[in-house]
């Protein structure tokens, strides 16, 4: 069996899947697309017909972002986080989740999974804490 020819809408054999990725996601963007799937939906009072995922916050969180300042800052007891101060190690652990928000957003958006990233939650933000 041969490959139909490239050109005229006919699949290559050798597609090229990370530059068809790029393209998908650039139309995305330029498209509004996720924009546009919201829009066409009348969300109803009070917001009775939206569709909102409650899937967990995309940060590490609790433990993980404790650990990984303290690595990153030679920590190994709480007399030296006290030592730091509470202030300054709370800042340590809140640069610690944020610094995977880009990635999260590439690695969501690539899943064609839409997210409102610019009103998103964080379990970090005291509002959730007192929530």
């Amino acid at each position: 069996m041969t490959y139909p020819k490239v050109g005229d809408g006919a699949v290559p054999s050798s597609p090229k899947f990370p530059e068809i990725e790029e393209r998908i996601l650039e139309f995305w963007k330029q498209d509004g697309t996720f924009q546009a799937s919201i829009d066409q939906r009348d969300p109803g009072e009070n917001g009775a017909n939206e569709f909102v995922f409650y899937d967990g916050p995309p940060f590490a969180n609790g433990l993980p972002a404790e650990l990984e300042a303290m690595r990153l800052n030679g920590i190994k007891t709480t007399d030296e986080i006290l030592e730091l101060g509470i202030e300054k190690f709370n800042e340590a652990c809140r640069a610690s989740v944020m610094k995977y928000t880009g990635e999260w957003r590439e690695y969501v958006t690539r899943q064609a999974r839409w997210v409102d990233f610019d009103n998103d939650y964080k379990t970090m933000n005291p509002d959730y804490m007192e929530s």
